[in-house]
């Protein structure tokens, strides 16, 4: 595990971990999911939790557009018991979206070997 700020502490991270979490961003969500993304051995899994719709659109788009595949997003809803004379209500707290994704290839990754296949043909 490295603490720290992302996408600054991304650089201490090994290159080929089989995971990631990400929990809060920032404001810097696509960095945060771009950066990781060349992080992740093929395979590996990034896991997001959030709880705006603006970033789960903003996680979706960013993953599909970096190359993972098997994307989904599940709404996580808590209730907390609210006893009454008539017994206990339940009253749901903000939900949470999980959004998790398996990295396939980065398109940074593919668009640099892409360029680079370009350049030698020429």
């Amino acid at each position: 595990m490295i603490h720290g700020e992302a996408p600054e502490v991304l650089d201490k991270v090994p290159s080929e971990v089989d995971a990631a979490f990400i929990g809060g961003s920032g404001g810097k969500l696509r960095d945060i999911i771009t950066g990781t993304c060349g992080k992740l051995a093929v395979g590996g899994r990034l896991v997001i939790d959030v709880i705006t719709l603006e970033n789960v659109s903003l996680a979706l788009t960013t993953m599909v557009e970096s190359g993972f595949v098997n994307v989904e997003v599940t709404e996580v809803v808590i209730a907390k018991g609210l006893r009454t004379n008539l017994g206990t209500a339940m009253l749901s707290r903000n939900p949470i979206f999980i959004i998790v994704g398996e990295r396939d290839r980065c398109q940074s990754t593919h668009l640099m070997a892409s360029i680079k296949d370009a350049i030698k043909r020429w």
